[in-house]
């Protein structure tokens, strides 16, 4: 006898658990990894010995004995900054203004240096210090004056960024199915039609952010408003083919006022609206909220709570989808770890009530995640932009309040589910990124039809303006 598996709803992402938009479409990735700036001084220490202990060692030795020589200093700093030691970079330039007083590219590079740092007041103090210099290159202009616009950008009162994404992706299993050909269903054998079966596919996918902020000037209060969209094309498994917009506006408050320094409270409100097949599938006003600290430098906190009520709306595809209908209650903290600015570990533990119509679909989850980035120096190519790594696990366990009697009339449904990503982002301009991505999901259940594995592969292009 065949059989059809009931449609899975959209699942939260665990990548990404601050973007409901991103959860409810199940977009995995590190798009949210952005473009490194473009570095200073390619091409001016041989191929051989770039980022090596040995060269920077050597380079350094001939500094000390000849600190006024401002070409031994330009090439340390430019070895360093490929190793990623913008400090050290800095520290070399800067000792060389003795000797060099106003000297245009001296300002240039530094001015560059700390721009990538963020430090912006500092980076257009020299950057407008190499314009103010005699005889001032047309190269140097040429690079100062795009910086500057963009300092200029980050420094006023009201900012804005906007990021799209394109690119494929290809899944061992687009449709979650199991890879049996029978699973039993209250103590019956049955045979499983293809259909209802682990089907691969490929798809095309976009996606685009928008973010806004303004400043208060209120010690250091601002509002903040976001518009995320996303958008799938199935290659043939066309049912699965999604559009979804989240759209939130809210209030980002710092604590210093009451001695927590280096604190926020964030609060906002959202709405999520989800496409399926072009169909109305879901709709999920929320409230959302938001702390964070710096522990200590190196040690960062982040709290969060959100309450959704999501209502799902039947379809031809999917007659019983407002069975799913009712709020949702999420709580979340994340610890990370930041040794350097090139490297960071997190940790996260989060936890959330489903509560629905039909008692077999309200659940209590719960997530825990682990993973890391890593930003290095280009291996391939001349300049000395930061390529980085991202990395990350999780475990999530999953139990129902009662039998879904079409599976079980005694056996309440436990999922538990184990992922892993692997991504890479390598800029290839200022504003321009690939995103390359593996990802792997186990789901083991109690009801056969829910017991599946998927393995997905993404390549995409980001462009952020």
């Amino acid at each position: 006898m065949a059989i059809c598996c009931r449609p899975a709803p959209p699942k939260a992402s665990p990548y990404h658990r601050a973007s409901p938009l991103l959860a409810a479409v199940g977009l995995i990735g590190c798009l949210c990894a952005m473009p490194v700036s473009a570095a200073l001084g390619a091409n001016v220490v041989p191929e051989q010995a770039r980022d090596t202990r040995q060269a920077r060692e050597a380079l350094f030795e001939q500094m000390m004995a000849n600190p006024a020589d401002l070409d031994l200093a330009f090439r340390y700093a430019a070895l360093a900054t490929r190793a990623g030691d913008l400090e050290a970079a800095i520290a070399t330039l800067e000792r060389m203004l003795i000797f060099a007083p106003g000297l245009a590219r001296l300002q240039l590079e530094l001015g560059v240096l700390y721009y990538r740092l963020g430090a912006w007041q500092n980076a257009r103090s020299y950057l407008e210090g190499a314009l103010a210099a005699d005889n001032v290159p047309p190269e140097v202009i040429a690079r100062v004056e795009p910086l500057l616009e963009r300092i200029a950008a980050r420094q006023s009162p009201t900012r804005s960024a906007t990021t799209l994404t394109v690119g494929v992706r290809h899944q061992s299993n687009v449709n979650a199915g199991p890879g049996a050909r029978t699973v039993t269903l209250n103590d019956i054998d049955f045979l499983l039609d293809d259909s209802a079966r682990r089907r691969a596919g490929a798809s095309v996918f976009a996606s685009g952010r928008f973010d806004y902020s303004r400043d208060l000037q209120s010690q250091g209060d601002r509002l903040e408003s976001h518009l995320l969209a996303f958008a799938t094309r199935h290659e043939s498994l066309n049912e699965y083919d999604t559009l979804a917009l989240e759209a939130s506006a809210g209030a980002a408050l710092d604590l210093g006022r009451f001695e927590m320094d280096a604190s926020e409270l964030a609060l906002d409100v959202s709405a999520l609206g989800v496409l399926l097949d072009g169909e109305p599938y879901l709709l999920a006003p929320g409230l959302n909220a938001g702390f964070s600290t710096a522990l200590d430098p190196r040690w960062h906190l982040f709290l969060g709570g959100e309450y959704r009520y999501q209502t799902y709306q039947n379809s031809t595809d999917r007659p019983n989808a407002d069975e799913r209908t009712g709020p949702l209650l999420g709580l979340s903290t994340r610890l990370e770890y930041r040794p350097s600015q090139r490297f960071s570990l997190y940790t996260g533990l989060a936890g959330e009530r489903h509560q629905a119509r039909a008692d077999y679909f309200s659940h209590d989850q719960i997530e825990l995640s682990l993973g890391g980035l890593w930003r290095f120096a280009a291996p391939v190519g001349s300049d000395a932009s930061l390529w980085t790594l991202s990395a990350g696990l999780g475990y999530l366990d999953r139990r129902y309040d009662r039998p879904d009697p079409v599976f079980s009339r005694r056996d309440e449904q436990h999922n538990q589910e184990t992922y892993a990503q692997l991504g890479l982002t390598t800029p290839v301009s200022d504003n321009t990124a690939l995103l390359w991505q593996i990802d792997r999901r186990n789901v083991t259940s109690n009801y056969d039809l829910r017991d599946f594995s998927n393995t997905g592969v993404s390549l995409a292009v980001s462009v952020s303006f």
